[in-house]
């Protein structure tokens, strides 16, 4: 609870909020609940960089690479990270050339083993030929999806931990030095 009250001074909540806050907090039952935090890097930040705050916080640079992670966490079904991914291409935001990269990213830092994007592979062809996408354009970019994404060969040293990983951070600690180094930034106008 020290935590909170301390986030809350530190984020400048209004005194009535912050009670209010802390008075539900000490409702809530308490349990390690949280499996999997997702940062979207949209300012195209290392990934590198978020890897002090252990193996749960997964740095992505696009909602394709999220659906990948919770995939190997079994959250989401081959068919539900094809309809991501697709929604990605219709709506502009992604293009099977950028798709790529993002996918073979995300398995290089060792947060989706290989053999699991072997069958995404696999469930995505079986469930493209099965006639589960039916209904879709069939556009040189969703004939493309429909292939199977690229998988990097080999798959180099895990960059960033896994769950589960020994070792979890000291969270407190690591959250403060942020806090100091960003209050420096700012003294010294980067930020």
């Amino acid at each position: 609870m020290i935590d909170l009250e301390r986030v809350l001074v530190a984020s400048r909540a209004y005194e009535d909020d912050a009670a209010r806050i802390l008075e539900l907090a000490r409702t809530v039952p308490k349990g390690d609940a949280v499996r999997r935090m997702f940062i979207h890097l949209d300012r195209r930040s290392p990934p590198l960089g978020f890897r002090r705050f252990g193996p749960r916080l997964v740095p992505v640079f696009n909602y394709f690479q999220a659906a990948l992670v919770l995939y190997e966490d079994k959250v989401l079904s081959a068919r539900q990270v094809i309809f991501v991914a697709l929604e990605m291409l219709d709506s502009g935001s992604t293009s099977s050339a950028t798709s790529r990269p993002a996918w073979q990213d995300i398995i290089r830092r060792g947060r989706v083993a290989r053999d699991t994007a072997m069958q995404l592979i696999a469930e995505a062809n079986e469930a493209a030929k099965s006639g589960a996408l039916s209904g879709r354009t069939e556009s040189a970019t969703v004939r493309a999806h429909r292939r199977g994404l690229p998988i990097p060969r080999a798959r180099a040293r895990t960059i960033e931990p896994r769950v589960g990983a020994p070792g979890a951070p000291r969270l407190r600690a690591t959250r403060d030095e942020e806090h100091d180094l960003r209050r420096v930034r700012r003294k010294h106008g980067h930020g």
